[in-house]
């Protein structure tokens, strides 16, 4: 009986250890994980170089249309910068040969406040893991981050303090709106072909013309603007930029026959018109001796994109037209 007890006593311990001896390595493991995960991003996320590439790039933008960059973001959750538009860089060229030679793939400037699109989560998901890395907190300003060639990433802080100061001292801030205009006229007249596209928004902001394009009218086509895109300004006549169409010709065909066949009397007449005009018919009756105008197909006619045909048909004088 007491060798049982024994036997019980040993089976308990046994497990009383192998239970402590998981847990010591379930901890280390844990632990290791997480110190493999912090020296993974020490090679991965803001390395030395990485730092002084993007501080190189935030004394260049500090230098350039730094408002206007922080304006467009009072309705954006993001500028990709490393596009080098226009309206934020005088010297694209410039701005092209900087990105590639820091090897930058992705550049994005983000308010300093990075909640709102940690919880988007709008990236890719290497770049959104850098992000939930970041320390961040509610100060006023702006960050920088970066993807790089080599797939590693990096963050700074840009337009902050005196600077972001000077940005909500500035008189053109989103909080101001301000109306824009977009026109639509014939590209050969020059003339209004549409109502113009009117709204209003945050001084400052960055209106994009093509998102104004018709495309919903069948009679015209697009060929060109004036300005692909415009910052709002505190002065409303430069806030405008105009599209420019043309419409579609086609041509009306007007048939003179005898009533019932298509033997002709009379020389067509061929119209060359635009898309949208209206053509009635009644002007076009003619006079054709020893004959009777009975109908015609149409009595007016809208044209479109494609070239149309209408009969008119005559009978002898005198006949019974009707029959």
């Amino acid at each position: 009986m007491k060798k049982k007890d024994n036997r019980g006593f040993m089976l308990t311990e046994t497990l009383i250890v192998a239970t402590l001896l998981i847990t010591v390595l379930l901890f280390m493991y844990v632990q290791f994980k997480n110190v493999m995960r912090s020296y993974e991003r020490s090679f991965k996320y803001n390395t030395i170089n990485n730092i002084y590439a993007l501080n190189n790039v935030k004394k260049y933008i500090e230098s350039e249309n730094y408002v206007l960059m922080a304006n467009s973001l009072f309705n954006k959750d993001f500028l990709e910068l490393n596009k080098c538009q226009s309206v934020y860089f005088k010297d694209q060229n410039y701005c092209n040969e900087l990105m590639q030679n820091l090897n930058i793939k992705k550049l994005y400037l983000t308010q300093q406040n990075l909640q709102y699109i940690k919880d988007k989560k709008i990236f890719d998901n290497n770049t959104q893991e850098f992000i939930d890395s970041i320390d961040f907190n509610s100060d006023d300003g702006y960050r920088l981050i970066a993807k790089f060639d080599d797939n590693t990433y990096g963050t700074l802080k840009v337009l902050s303090g005196n600077k972001y100061k000077l940005i909500i001292s500035d008189s053109c801030t989103p909080y101001l709106e301000k109306n824009y205009t977009i026109f639509h006229k014939l590209n050969s007249t020059k003339e209004d072909i549409l109502d113009p596209s009117r709204g209003r928004s945050g001084c400052g902001t960055v209106i994009d013309v093509s998102e104004f394009v018709d495309s919903t009218n069948s009679c015209i086509y697009y060929t060109g603007k004036n300005k692909s895109e415009f910052s709002l300004s505190l002065d409303e006549t430069l806030n405008t930029a105009t599209i420019f169409y043309d419409k579609y010709a086609s041509t009306l065909t007007i048939n003179y026959y005898e009533k019932g066949t298509t033997t002709s009397l009379s020389e067509p007449v061929v119209l060359n018109r635009y898309c949208g005009d209206t053509i009635y018919i009644d002007n076009y009756i003619k006079t054709i001796a020893n004959r009777e105008f009975i109908y015609s197909t149409k009595q007016k006619v809208v044209m479109t994109k494609n070239n149309e045909t209408v009969n008119l048909y005559y009978g002898l004088e005198g006949e019974n037209v009707y029959d």
